[in-house]
């Protein structure tokens, strides 16, 4: 419902105007019904806002005091329902439609639920969830190599079988958001690009079977948005002479590669 993977629906939703298309967005996050009347806000609405949420915790704490991370993180429970809402919006303003709902993309079942419940078959996917926690192999333990590499990988089985449930037997066009470390590998990433890498070989085989029209991106950073934005992630792509790509760009090539037609070869 946010980052780059709203960004690419939203430009392929613009570049489809009233279609009749119906997207289906995805995430971890619960709504806050709230958030939706917040659409078109100023900044400085949303900051008063933001200050009424601390006060509203800072008397609800037993001890009359919250920390800034606390109060941080919450403000961004809110701030992705908006980016939701907006994400919702900005859809409905090109003629088509969009539902939001929270599960976590490796829950199998829960995906097969959406998809039976949806009452129209899937008819494609966009597989953009990822997980990444650079360490050494020494450093890292089972559990993260194993959650980095099932979002990917299992997520990707359980949106395929949202798609089965739907009662579609293979999305017309299927996309996954991976990354060139998956190409290249990256420093600390061995789960990271060996799960990208898992991604990019399956479009090859879907495409190469003739069930789907199927491709893997292997992204570089995005600017301003996605997992290149965290922490000092930026500053090292620049050091190492990295060049990122603007939302524009971005969204440009996604575009372009879900409205072709044809087969990929």
């Amino acid at each position: 419902g946010s980052g780059v993977t709203a960004a690419s629906v939203i430009g392929v939703s613009k570049a489809s105007i009233d279609a009749g298309a119906h997207f289906v967005l995805l995430g971890r996050s619960s709504l806050i019904e709230e958030c939706q009347s917040w659409i078109g806000w100023s900044q400085q609405q949303l900051n008063d806002e933001k200050m009424a949420l601390r006060q509203t915790m800072t008397d609800a704490s037993e001890s009359g005091k919250i920390t800034m991370v606390e109060w941080e993180k919450e403000w961004q429970n809110y701030t992705r329902s908006l980016d939701i809402y907006n994400t919702i919006q900005q859809i409905a303003e090109t003629g088509n439609t969009a539902q939001y709902c929270s599960v976590d993309v490796t829950d199998a079942e829960g995906l097969a639920e959406i998809g039976a419940n949806l009452g129209k078959k899937i008819t494609g996917i966009l597989h953009g969830a990822g997980l990444e926690d650079s360490k050494l192999v020494a450093d890292k333990s089972n559990d993260i190599f194993n959650n980095v590499v099932r979002v990917k990988v299992d997520g990707w089985r359980a949106l395929l079988g949202a798609v089965h449930a739907s009662g579609s037997e293979n999305p017309s066009f299927a996309c996954c958001f991976t990354s060139v470390a998956g190409r290249f590998g990256n420093g600390g990433q061995t789960d990271y690009a060996a799960a990208n890498c898992v991604l990019d070989s399956e479009m090859t085989r879907l495409t190469a079977s003739g069930t789907c029209r199927a491709v893997a991106i292997g992204w570089t950073g995005w600017r301003d948005v996605g997992m290149a934005t965290r922490g000092s992630i930026e500053a090292v792509f620049e050091a190492a002479g990295i060049e990122t790509l603007s939302v524009e760009d971005g969204v440009s090539i996604f575009v372009d590669e879900a409205l072709a037609g044809g087969k990929r070869r």
